[in-house]
């Protein structure tokens, strides 16, 4: 019987999600699920670190309203795409293009 063995890329995908589950439920416990960087006692470090979560966090909950519109369209096979299209087209080139957006 031969082991499999695990590549590379596998095992760092997995690390960086330990890592990722682990700042989030360490950010869920010591900050009671809400940090706050403006908080006067706060170092220069984990204001980043604070931040850096709420920002992922918040785009975890995007993915996740996005994706349950696109079902949503999918299942009723309605043409609400074009709208829908045209709205991520504007907001990706106001994102990439914040000088250019007025």
């Amino acid at each position: 019987m031969q082991m499999k063995l695990i590549r590379p890329k596998h095992l760092f995908l997995t690390i960086a999600a330990m890592i990722v589950v682990g700042a989030l439920v360490w950010q869920g416990v010591t900050a009671g699920g809400s940090p706050d960087p403006t908080r006067s006692n706060v170092g220069h470090g984990a204001a980043i670190v604070d931040t850096g979560i709420l920002v992922f966090r918040e785009g975890l909950e995007t993915i996740l309203v996005l994706s349950a519109i696109t079902a949503s369209l999918v299942r009723t096979r309605q043409s609400y795409w074009k709208p829908i299209s045209g709205a991520q087209a504007s907001h990706l080139r106001l994102r990439l293009l914040p000088g250019l957006s007025l």
